[in-house]
């Protein structure tokens, strides 16, 4: 095998990948040492791309990286070796590895646009967006009348929530690219996300237009609807996308969900819903218990593991059909964040409640079940905690219409603990108010707002306000306390977010809860707490109902809608205000 073989022992070729970035180095430097390329190398070299790639197809990146590592340095020459292992290190969340094969890849190919291009992508895809516009723009500079340059700067503008600038850049190139629908649709995505959907309609019309099978352009033009709570028109739009993608675009059908469920067609919709689970997609999780999936089988005397998915809000939300599982099985096994365990143990009683247990792989979350082989009986069937929703609400009369009595049952002695707490800052109402979440991106700052939007109550008399919010935001709270004189009451003693147990607890000695779509609104929801939900828009969990939350009948939604004469959150802060001066009045 030429000199290679020579080069490298046999035990050190073994070695797994993993032994990270020093023996990246190390393959490197003896790919530099390489006097000459045989025929032989180079074929080896063709063999372990194929190989790498056959790896791929098998979701198995680690052992795909090993081969174009190993194809390098057969034929240092080969540029697509090294571009395929610097892309499959970034998947893998290699990043300290993926940016020295960056930095090789630019060294060796400084003037070829074909790899200009593919580093430009590998940088956007380490989160290196000012490498990208580099790379992006030299391209263009090369290859001026290919969209794919301007297009994908487009992108990472856009990642780097410089709107403008995408925008200005996609009208100057379709003035040389006209035709281009990959252009026009992505111009039309950005201007959805930075204005409006009418503002952006004309651009996906005119990408479908220039290319009526342009799944892509169907499929943006409907997610760009979903997000303002267009279901209506969006559905038509995403069916289109799905007729034309097939099955090769799982988000289509994801998205369709979201639409279906928006618009009340909740069987189609929970069907549908079921694609969140596709392994392409790239949060999917995959799930290692290796048991039979429960398709409504008749559980009389079996045990059946509910899997815990996506965040802890949507765990409290899923957990509204827990009981009525329960209440068809032998025994039911509940998997929930560590954090929630001594919550769920109280509140459903007779039930096995695990720990999630999660790790990353080759860029991927797998969830682990390493007691089930301990387990003190078979389990008979596993089911995806959203999955319920397919079988217990799939019409708007399968969900609760009237107040339940919480079905998250908090430490009482920990309740009366804090409501004495609360009554000694006043003699008002208790109100918890919620502005922000724990994790802000683009996305969520559209739905996020600041405690000063959240003066129209404060200035109301007769009620005290306390914060719910499970992040740090004393900076905050003492800003409003110096520039309006108004008080939200905190206390250092209570561990919001670690300490879930507690913060139910917490929660549930208020009397009323005003929150965004976050996290302390669905807590609140499922212990029986008039909730006051301020949306930016309509949302897909209303089911179709118009201004209703059907999971929790103790939920008064206030929707803000796209009124430019009142910008989010204003009409909806109105409204709640004038909905919380009447309960202020009422008294507990």
């Amino acid at each position: 095998m030429g000199s290679r073989s020579k080069a490298l022992a046999p035990k050190r070729r073994e070695q797994r990948l993993s032994d990270g970035l020093l023996e990246a180095t190390e393959y490197f430097i003896r790919a530099d040492q390489k006097t000459k390329t045989t025929a032989a190398d180079r074929n080896k070299a063709k063999k372990l791309l194929l190989k790498g790639t056959k790896c791929v197809k098998r979701n198995d990146l680690e052992g795909a990286a090993k081969c174009y590592f190993e194809a390098h340095v057969c034929d240092p020459t080969y540029n697509e070796p090294l571009l395929f292992l610097a892309n499959t290190l970034a998947e893998i969340d290699r990043a300290s590895e993926a940016i020295l094969a960056f930095e090789r890849l630019l060294k060796l190919n400084p003037d070829d646009p074909e790899m200009i291009f593919g580093i430009g992508c590998l940088a956007d895809k380490l989160k290196m967006h000012d490498a990208a516009v580099s790379m992006y723009s030299t391209f263009i500079q090369m290859k001026p009348d290919d969209f794919r340059g301007y297009y994908n700067l487009a992108y990472t503008y856009y990642a780097m929530e410089r709107f403008d600038e995408a925008i200005e850049l996609l009208q100057y190139a379709i003035q040389g690219l006209p035709s281009s629908a990959e252009l026009w649709q992505v111009l039309g995505i950005i201007v959805a996300d930075a204005h409006d959907i009418d503002t952006a309609r004309p651009f996906f019309e005119e990408a479908i237009r220039l290319n009526p099978g342009y799944s892509d352009a169907y499929a943006n033009y409907g997610r760009a609807l979903n997000a303002v709570g267009r279901y209506a028109e969006s559905v038509p739009i995403l069916e289109k996308a799905v007729s034309l993608a097939g099955d090769k675009e799982p988000e289509s059908h994801f998205n369709l969900s979201t639409a279906l469920i928006g618009v009340g067609r909740l069987k189609e919709g929970w069907e549908k819903y079921e694609w969140r689970l596709d392994a392409r997609r790239s949060d999917s999780v995959t799930y290692l218990h290796n048991l039979p999936r429960w398709q409504g089988e008749d559980l009389s005397g079996k045990t059946i593991l509910i899997c815990d998915e996506q965040g802890i809000g949507d765990t409290v939300l899923f957990a509204s059909c827990f009981q009525e599982l329960i209440d068809r099985a032998g025994h039911t096994i509940i998997e929930v964040d560590r954090r929630l365990i001594p919550l769920f143990m109280r509140s459903f009683p007779g039930c096995t409640v695990m720990p999630t247990i999660q790790y990353v792989f080759n860029g991927r979350v797998h969830q682990a079940y390493p007691w089930i082989k301990d387990f003190n009986h078979p389990i008979d069937y596993a089911i995806e905690a959203g999955s319920l929703l397919k079988f217990f609400r799939s019409s708007i009369e399968d969900f609760p219409t009237e107040r339940h009595e919480g079905y998250l049952k908090p430490d009482p002695d920990r309740v009366a603990f804090w409501r004495e707490r609360f009554d000694r800052v006043g003699d008002g109402l208790k109100v918890g108010l919620c502005w922000s979440g724990g994790m802000i991106d683009h996305t969520r700052k559209q739905i996020y707002v600041n405690l000063e939007d959240f003066l129209p109550f404060l200035q109301l008399e007769g009620a005290d306000f306390i914060n719910v919010m499970y992040k740090d935001c004393r900076e905050e709270i003492a800003l409003m306390k110096d520039r309006h004189g108004f008080t939200v009451h905190d206390w250092e003693d209570i561990d919001r977010r670690d300490n879930l147990d507690d913060n139910a607890a917490y929660m549930a000695a208020l009397d009323v809860v005003i929150s965004i779509s976050s996290f302390p609104a669905e807590a609140a929801a499922s212990l029986n707490k008039p909730t006051f939900l301020l949306w930016a828009g309509p949302g897909s969990m209303q089911c179709g109902t118009g201004n209703r939350y059907p999971f929790h009948p103790n939920v008064t939604l206030f929707i803000n809608g796209d009124d430019e004469q009142e910008p989010w959150p204003k009409k909806a802060v109105r409204e709640a205000a004038q909905a919380l001066q009447q309960r202020i009045g009422a008294g507990r």
